[in-house]
């Protein structure tokens, strides 16, 4: 029985051989060619968006081949801005390995030119070439409005309604210090004992602790447990797509007076997804 396999390595022709025996009978010897189907070809990996004030991002980008190379394999980049957006002019896939990165440097200028689309390109001898492309965001423009109220498309909208939108920069989050005075905008999900409480500096949660007047502003949020519970304060943010960067700042103070303290069981955790 003749098994054949499929690697990952190309440019590679293996020669097997084949021998017969039956004892007290003369051997005999084939040779079998197995030449190598894997086509070279590179693959190019960037994010789809930079900014200006990225600045040079390492090993932001990354050259991929379709196999695994028995040589070094020189690989040439180019850019279709080089003024705008700069990568190596060439980068080596060592032998051995499937991929190399790079880095990715983004030209700061002082022109306000908006999102711009810049296409890179990587090519090698004897693989078929890639490409991709990256929108560099434009620092000096001013963020696109964004997020219209009444929702597009929206019906049954009385004639009076003020129409606005979200000017894509500032304050993302919707009664981010609770200044409504209520949790307007935000969602709770608590399970067991506890909740969380709007505070005016006058609450007094269950414990030893007193009232804690809010960081700043006229109120804050409190919770005390009393019990196994867990508690969760979240809020959808929509991120405007040619935001530059976005940050996210909180203050909090934790009290623990129990007298056990079990890890992974007990904890506060403050964190963002995309």
């Amino acid at each position: 029985m003749i098994l054949l396999w499929r690697g990952l390595e190309f440019n590679r022709v293996a020669e097997i051989r084949i021998t017969a025996h039956v004892e007290n009978w003369i051997d005999d010897t084939d040779v079998i060619l197995i030449k190598d189907n894997d086509r070279p070809a590179i693959a190019l990996q960037l994010p789809a968006r930079l900014s200006e004030g990225n600045g040079t991002v390492t090993n932001i980008g990354t050259v991929q081949l379709s196999g695994i190379a028995t040589s070094n394999v020189l690989v040439t980049l180019s850019s279709s801005a080089p003024s705008q957006l700069q990568v190596p002019p060439e980068i080596i896939v060592p032998a051995g390995k499937i991929n190399a990165p790079f880095d990715v440097t983004v030209v700061d200028d002082v022109l306000i030119n908006g999102p711009r689309t810049i296409s890179i390109t990587a090519s090698a001898p004897g693989f078929s070439s890639s490409g991709a492309v990256v929108v560099v965001i434009d620092d000096e423009t001013p963020p696109l409005a964004y997020q219209p109220s009444p929702a597009d498309r929206a019906t049954n909208v009385p004639i009076t309604t003020k129409l606005s939108w979200l000017a894509g920069f500032g304050e993302l989050l919707i009664n981010g210090g609770f200044e409504t005075g209520d949790f307007t905008a935000w969602k709770l999900s608590n399970i067991d004992f506890g909740s969380f409480i709007i505070n005016n500096g006058k609450v007094d949660p269950e414990g030893p602790e007193n009232p804690v007047a809010p960081y700043e502003g006229q109120f804050s949020i409190v919770t005390s447990q009393g019990g196994s519970g867990t508690h969760l304060l979240f809020q959808d943010v929509l991120i405007p797509p040619d935001a530059k960067a976005v940050r996210l700042s909180w203050v909090d103070k934790i009290r623990n007076y129990g007298t056990a303290f079990v890890p992974f069981t007990q904890e506060f955790a403050s964190k963002s997804a995309i």
